[in-house]
C-alpha cells in the first residue's frame, strides 16, 4: 500500500520507518521543510487530488493541528482511505470531528513512544491500541501490525484517546509520589535510593519515576497531557483531587529549580 505520513517528528518518522521496514510504500509531509531535510520521497503540499491518490493517511502532528489537517482533504472522507491518527488527541475530540465533517474512514492509533527509544518502541510495543467505529477499520490497521507480536486492542475512538491520556498522568503520578517519598527519606537523613530500590521489588510495584533525581518531570507529553485528563474531569463535572495533587507536586518542584 501506499501512506503518506503527515508530521515527520518522532512519531512520523517512526511510523514511517516501521512501515519501510515491511515493504511498505511511504511518502512523507511536514509544513517544515527542514523536517524533510534528506528524505527522498516527499510531497510538498495536502492538495486533495494529490494525497487521494495515498491508501492511508497517517496524522503524527501535534493534536492542536489534526483538524487543520483534515479540512485540507476533504475528498478522503467519501474514499474508502483510512485516516490515522497518531496525535494524542483530548478524549471526545475524534468523535467529535467523525460527526462534524461525517468522516467514516477515521481511526485513532495512540503512540506509546519514549523520545529517545522512538524506534526501538515502535518495533517492540508493550501493547498496540486501534480506535475506530468499524471493525474494518481496526483489522485493516492490524494487519499492518502483523509482524509485531504483543498484545493488540480494538476500542472506540474515545477509549483509544483516554487509554492513551491515562497512561501519561499515571506515569506523571508515579514521579511526583517517588519525589515525596524522597522528601520524607531526606527528613529521616536516610538512603531514599536504597530504599526505593527495596520497595520496587514488589513485582506489583512499577520501578517507573523511582530514580530519586528530586526534580519535577517535564518535556513536552507529560505535562500537557497531565493538564488534558484534568481538563477532561471538569468537563465532565467531575473531580480529579489526585492528579490536581499530581500537578501541585511538580509545579512546586519546579519553583524550586
Amino acid at each position: 500500500m501506499k501512506h503518506l505520513i503527515c508530521g515527520v517528528g518522532v512519531v512520523g518518522k517512526a511510523t514511517g520507518t516501521y512501515l519501510e521496514a515491511n515493504s511498505e510504500e511511504v511518502w512523507y509531509y511536514d509544513k517544515n521543510d527542514f523536517r524533510l531535510k534528506n528524505i527522498k520521497n516527499c510531497i510538498d503540499s495536502l492538495i486533495s487530488l494529490l494525497v487521494e491518490s495515498f491508501d492511508i493517511l497517517w496524522i503524527c502532528a501535534p493534536e492542536t493541528a489534526v483538524e487543520d489537517i483534515l479540512k485540507k482533504v476533504p475528498k478522503l472522507f467519501k474514499l474508502e482511505k483510512i485516516i490515522v491518527v497518531r496525535s494524542t488527541t483530548i478524549p471526545g475530540t475524534l468523535e467529535k470531528l467523525e460527526t462534524k465533517y461525517k468522516i467514516t474512514n477515521l481511526v485513532h492509533n495512540p503512540e506509546f513512544l519514549r523520545e529517545s527509544n522512538a524506534i526501538e518502541d515502535t518495533f517492540n510495543p508493550d501493547r498496540i491500541v486501534v480506535g475506530a467505529s468499524k471493525k474494518a477499520l481496526t483489522t485493516s490497521i492490524f494487519d499492518i501490525y502483523k509482524s509485531i507480536k504483543c498484545a493488540k486492542y480494538r476500542v472506540s475512538l474515545t477509549e483509544s484517546e483516554l487509554i492513551k491520556q491515562i497512561s501519561n498522568a499515571w506515569l506523571a503520578t508515579q514521579i511526583s509520589f517517588w519525589n515525596e517519598i524522597k522528601e520524607l527519606c531526606d527528613s529521616f537523613s536516610i538512603n531514599s535510593q536504597t530504599t526505593a530500590n527495596i520497595v520496587t521489588k514488589d513485582k506489583r510495584i512499577s520501578k517507573y519515576g523511582s530514580i530519586m533525581t528530586g526534580k519535577a518531570f517535564g518535556g513536552h507529553c507529560l505535562p500537557k497531557d497531565l493538564e488534558h485528563l484534568i481538563e477532561c474531569f471538569e468537563n465532565q463535572n467531575l473531580n480529579s483531587y489526585v492528579l490536581h495533587m499530581v500537578r501541585n507536586k511538580n509545579d512546586m518542584l519546579r519553583s524550586k529549580e
